[in-house]
C-alpha cells in the first residue's frame, strides 16, 4: 500500500526522481484515501490523551519560538492563539507510521523520520528556513498554504553545522500552493519555505537522511578503521623533509601506500559495493517482534509452518555458485549463509507477500533435506528476514 509511487501518485517514480528529487520543489495533487490510513485528529487526539507527563517528544512553537513544557497545562489557550503543535518521530509510537517509513525508506534507500505538525488558521508558526534534508509535506487535515523559494546555500548538510544560514532570497516563491488531505508537496534541502495554516490543519513532514559523498566517506573511514589496521598508522611526518626536516623518503613511501591502498579501493565494482553496503547498513529496518511464538519456534516449528516475507523487505544477494555461498544484505544487515542452493534464492529472498513454507521449499531443493531447511529458516526468522504468517501466528497464540 505504502510506498514512493503510492506517495507521489500520479507523478510516476521516474518521472519524480528525474526531475524532482533532490533539485527542484513540486506539489502533487492527490485525494483522501492517499491518507486514509496515516497520522489525523483521531491519532493526535490518543497521543495527547495518553502522553505522559511533561509530553515527552512534544513541542510548541509560538511566534517562531519554542514555548517551555509548562505551557502544555493551557495546551488549549496556546492553541487558540495560533501556536503550533509537534510530535515528534511519531513512526516510533504509530504502527501505520512505522509500516509507511519502512516502505518509503526501502524505495529511497534511505532512513527516514517522521514529524506531525498540528496548526491554528492564519499564524505562521515557522519563520522563512530552509532544511538540511529533503522533506516531504503529507497534509493529513485541514488547508494550508505553502511558499517555496530558490536556495541561497545548494545541498547543505547537517555536518556543516550552520549556525547563520543567511538571508531568505528576495526573488517571489517559485512555488505557491495550498495543501489539502492527500496532497504532497515536496522540498529538497535548502529550499527556503513557510507556511500559513487556512484551517485547523494536521500534515506530516517526512524527512530522509541525505546520502551525500560526504556521509559516504564517514561511514567509509569507519570501515577502514575497523579492517585495516594500516589506515590507523601515523604518517611519518616527524622530521619529514617535505616538512623543513632532515629524513627523507619515508613520508613519501607511505604516501605511495595510501595511494594504492586507496586506488584498490575506487577501483573497478570495489567502491560501488561499499556504497552498497553503506546504504543498506545505514537503513536498517527493524525486527517485527511476535510473542509468544518468538520463544515457542524452535519446540514448534515444522515443514508446514508458514513464513513471509514482510512487505518493506529488500534483499541484494550475491550468490557464489563454486563455494554455495550466499552474501545476502537485507534489513540492515549482511547475512552470510553456507551450503544454500541456488534453487532457493529465488522463492526465499527476491518476492514479498508469498507465504513460504518448508514443504514448498523442499520442492525447490528436495536434496537440502528438513533438517538443514529448518535451521536455516530458524536463523532467517531470528534475523527477521522471516515472519510468521498472520494464520500461524494467530494458531500459535
Amino acid at each position: 500500500m505504502f510506498g514512493l509511487a503510492h506517495l507521489v501518485a500520479p507523478v510516476s517514480v521516474d518521472d519524480f526522481l528525474r526531475n524532482f528529487w533532490g533539485t527542484r520543489a513540486v506539489y502533487i495533487q492527490g485525494s483522501n484515501s492517499k491518507v486514509t490510513d496515516l497520522f489525523g485528529w483521531q491519532e493526535v487526539n490518543s497521543y495527547l490523551n495518553n502522553a505522559r507527563e511533561g509530553y515527552p517528544g512534544f513541542r510548541l512553537v509560538y511566534d517562531k519560538s519554542g514555548l517551555p513544557t509548562e505551557a502544555f497545562q493551557d495546551l488549549d489557550g496556546w492553541i487558540r492563539k495560533g501556536a503550533t503543535l509537534a510530535l515528534n518521530n511519531v513512526q516510533q509510537f504509530d504502527e501505520v507510521m512505522r509500516q509507511f517509513n519502512e516502505a518509503l525508506g526501502a524505495d529511497l534507500n534511505t532512513a527516514l523520520n517522521t514529524n506531525c505538525y498540528v496548526s491554528c488558521p492564519a499564524k505562521q508558526g515557522f519563520d522563512n528556513h530552509f532544511d538540511e534534508h529533503c522533506v516531504f509535506i503529507v497534509q493529513t487535515e485541514g488547508r494550508k498554504a505553502w511558499k517555496v523559494f530558490s536556495p541561497t546555500i545548494t545541498y547543505p548538510l547537517h555536518a556543516q553545522r550552520l549556525v547563520n544560514k543567511g538571508t531568505p532570497p528576495k526573488a517571489d516563491p517559485y512555488v505557491e500552493c495550498v495543501l489539502e488531505p492527500g496532497d504532497v508537496l515536496f522540498i529538497p534541502r535548502g529550499h527556503w519555505h513557510y507556511a500559513v495554516a487556512e484551517t485547523p490543519s494536521v500534515h506530516l513532514t517526512v524527512g530522509p537522511a541525505s546520502r551525500s559523498a560526504t556521509e559516504f566517506l564517514g561511514w567509509l573511514n569507519v570501515q577502514l578503521m575497523n579492517s585495516d589496521e594500516f589506515f590507523r598508522r601515523d604518517f611519518p611526518v616527524a622530521g619529514a623533509k617535505a616538512l623543513g626536516g632532515t629524513i627523507d623518503g619515508a613520508l613519501e613511501a607511505h604516501v605511495a601506500e595510501f595511494r594504492r591502498r586507496l586506488s584498490e579501493i575506487i577501483q573497478g565494482d570495489a567502491l560501488m559495493e561499499a556504497l552498497i553496503r553503506y546504504c543498506m547498513s545505514s537503513n536498517p529496518v527493524r525486527r517485527n517482534r511476535r510473542l509468544p511464538p518468538d520463544w515457542m519456534i524452535e519446540e514448534r516449528i515444522t515443514p508446514e509452518t508458514a513464513f513471509k516475507i514482510p512487505a518493506a523487505q529488500k534483499a541484494l544477494i550475491r550468490y557464489d555458485s563454486d563455494t554455495r555461498t550466499a552474501a545476502i544484505h537485507v534489513r540492515g544487515h549482511l547475512l552470510q549463509l553456507n551450503a544454500m542452493p541456488e534453487a532457493l534464492v529465488a522463492p526465499m529472498f527476491e518476492q514479498t507477500g508469498v507465504v513460504l513454507t518448508g514443504t514448498r521449499l523442499l520442492e525447490h531443493c528436495p536434496e537440502l533435506g528438513w533438517d538443514k531447511l529448518r535451521a536455516m529458516l530458524l536463523s532467517l526468522y531470528s534475523a527477521g528476514v522471516l515472519e510468521l504468517a498472520e494464520s500461524d501466528a494467530t494458531v500459535w497464540v
